[in-house]
Parts: structure tokens; sequence; C-alpha cells
């Protein structure tokens, strides 16, 4: 991944006493656009990102992201770690706002890179987001919250389409450069009684979707309401001119169908 580097930043992370719990400190982003900054690491750090929490409170239940918050004017907000000695994005997630349930019980989410103990050395911090946003994300290990703006270029785009309740199927042109990483999410919510099919793929301008790169949401809750997600990571996908497609069929009664693609090249 060719990103220009903005600027340079040591965290020290003191060792903790063997019996005492390891400091947790937050990494703090903000900025009105995607932006990217240098970090070294002089110690190895954890990154504490994300898990969905199921909460109750005042008898009504609630999903909640641990260690992940974000407070956006845009469409989506987030974070992702890339290791520049060859481009891969480690961890990251982002937040889609327009997603969520209207009652708020389930947030619009998606995280993506499975790594979560990050070694000493280098990395590039990015800043994900259409408008001004405050991204925090818990990174254990380290002694005090560390508050970036990132303002280095990053390369990235995003588009978020929402599908009407009837079967319809949404192309979305994305440019995809070699090495990049495209994060597909799709998600239903609503008062559907059957169920709802949701797939999304990334396919060349007019081909249909593959089995391979097919992916299917199908979510029954019943008559009181409910929704189902679906996140897929492709890590270095054909380069090129393609299209992120997404299809959507209710049986019932309609649901509210979103659609999101990130490319990080």
């Amino acid at each position: 991944m060719k990103v220009a580097l903005a600027a340079a930043l040591c965290l020290l992370l003191g060792a903790a006493p063997v019996a005492a719990k390891p400091p947790a400190g937050e990494m703090v982003l903000r900025g009105d656009s995607s932006a990217s900054v240098e970090l070294r690491l002089a110690q190895p750090a954890d990154v504490f990102c994300c898990r969905m929490v199921f909460e109750e409170v005042d008898g009504r239940s609630y999903f909640r992201i641990a260690g992940f918050e974000v407070e956006t004017e845009g469409t989506f907000a987030g974070f992702a770690i890339e290791r520049p000695s060859d481009g891969r994005i480690l961890r990251g997630a982002v937040r889609l706002p327009a997603m969520d349930l209207d009652d708020g019980i389930v947030p619009g989410f998606a995280s993506f890179g499975r790594t979560r103990r990050l070694p000493a050395g280098r990395y590039r911090i990015h800043l994900l987001t259409d408008g001004p946003s405050t991204v925090r994300f818990t990174v254990p290990g380290l002694q005090r919250d560390v508050h970036l703006r990132p303002e280095g270029a990053s390369d990235v785009t995003a588009s978020l389409v929402e599908l009407t309740p009837e079967d319809v199927q949404e192309r979305v042109p994305v440019e995809v450069p070699g090495d990049a990483l495209v994060v597909l999410v799709s998600k239903t919510e609503g008062d559907f009684t059957q169920g709802h099919y949701l797939s999304h793929c990334l396919a060349a301008p007019g081909a249909p979707c593959t089995s391979s790169e097919d992916y299917e949401v199908w979510t029954s809750p019943g008559s009181g309401g409910g929704g189902g997600t679906r996140v897929d990571s492709l890590y270095d996908p054909p380069a090129g001119s393609l299209e992120a497609v997404f299809t959507s069929r209710s049986l019932g009664v309609p649901a509210g169908t979103y659609g999101f693609v990130l490319v990080l090249g």
C-alpha cells in the first residue's frame, strides 16, 4: 500500500510490575477526512478491538461495541493499522451510524483483520472517515492516552447505499489498486415475518457474482423484528475497475437494507 507518511511518533511503553495489571490507554484519532500518521511502538502492545457486548439497561437489551467509540458527522468513521513493510492491514474497524436500528439496539459496525498483538516496530495508523470525527480504541500496554490528528495521505474510498424494500440489486463502481483491502458489509433490519436474503460480492462490471465471491445473510427473526449483518474482508482482490454488487430480497414485511464498500489501497 503506497501511502505518503505524515509524521513520526514514538510511544514509550513502560513495563508493569509482575503482579500489577498492565496499563491500558486509548488511541484517539481526530480529523475531518481520511488521513494517516506514522507511529513507532518501542514495545509490543495489544489492540483491544472490537467485540459486541450484550447488556440490559432499564429492562431493555442492547449490543455495545467494547473497546471502540466513534463520534462522527459523516456516514462512517473508524481506523486501520497498517504494517508499512508490506502494506498489510492488521486491524481495523468502522462505525456506520446509518445502519443502526431505529431503537439503537443493534449498531452498524464492521471490524476487519485478526491481529491483536502488535510487535514493537513501525506502523501507519489510518483515520477512516468522510466527515469530522473522533475515533477511540483501547490499546493495552499504553501508559497514557495518545491523541493524534493524522494529516498524511490515505488512499481510502467508501460508498454507502440503501436498497429499496423490493427485490433489487445495486452495483457500485469501485477502483481497486494492487495490494488493496476491500471490506464489504451488508445489513438488514426491521420487522419482517419470514426472512430476508442478502448477498454481496466484488465483480467485473456487469458480470454476475461467482460462487467463490458470493456471500449470503439469511435472517428469520419472526414477527418481533431484528436484523442480520455480514462482513467480508477481501485481501489482494483483482485490481482494476470493478463493482461492489449488493442484492436484497425480502420475504414477508419489507426490511431496511444497506450495503457498504470500503477500499484501502
